[in-house]
């Protein structure tokens, strides 16, 4: 279970590189976060979570962030998590 939510969570950062400018991104960014956020509460990163519910708020409200940027401190911050797909 561990390594298929490790992948789950691996996709859906990879899924954030794939969202384009002209698509809905608000809808798209909103939708991926609200994924990560089950999938790092499954996980017990509770703290990433939050992180993850913050992006999700904010392409919500339809906020002009640097999404890329927060994507990028998330997907460094579980890291290590990523080797466990390896498994």
């Amino acid at each position: 279970m561990i390594a298929s939510s490790s992948r789950s969570l691996l996709s859906a950062i990879k899924s954030f590189d794939e969202v384009d400018e002209d698509e809905n991104i608000y809808e798209k960014i909103k939708a991926i976060s609200h994924g990560m956020k089950g999938v790092l509460l499954n996980m017990g990163q509770h703290e990433w979570a939050d992180f993850a519910r913050e992006i999700e708020k904010a392409a919500n409200a339809g906020e002009s962030r640097d999404y890329k940027e927060m994507v990028r401190q998330l997907r460094k911050g579980v890291q290590d998590i990523f080797s466990i797909s390896q498994l």
